[in-house]
């Protein structure tokens, strides 16, 4: 398996109630740490438990999980639908 410096996560879809996690590795060096997250796309319109459209942004958690490779998005309610997540293994400058 390639490893490269940029992961882009992509069509991860988001249910109501279930936490919106995705694990960086084996994809990234340095153990697969994400240890920025450079990019949040939706791929189609996010969408609350009522069905209503939601335009807020989420926020990012790094380095969850016992090995530090899970990220994290905390959305303002609970959401649906489908984002791209760009991470980057280093920091850039």
């Amino acid at each position: 398996m390639p490893v490269i410096h940029n992961r882009i996560i992509t069509n991860k879809s988001m249910r109501p109630s279930i936490p919106c996690v995705w694990r960086s590795a084996p994809h990234l060096p340095f153990r697969g740490q994400a240890r920025k997250v450079v990019g949040i796309a939706a791929q189609n319109e996010i969408k609350n438990s009522l069905n209503t459209g939601v335009y807020t942004m989420p926020y990012v958690v790094k380095n969850l999980g016992t090995e530090g490779t899970e990220i994290k998005l905390h959305w303002t309610e609970t959401v649906k639908g489908k984002v791209q997540v760009t991470v980057r293994a280093d920091n850039p400058v």
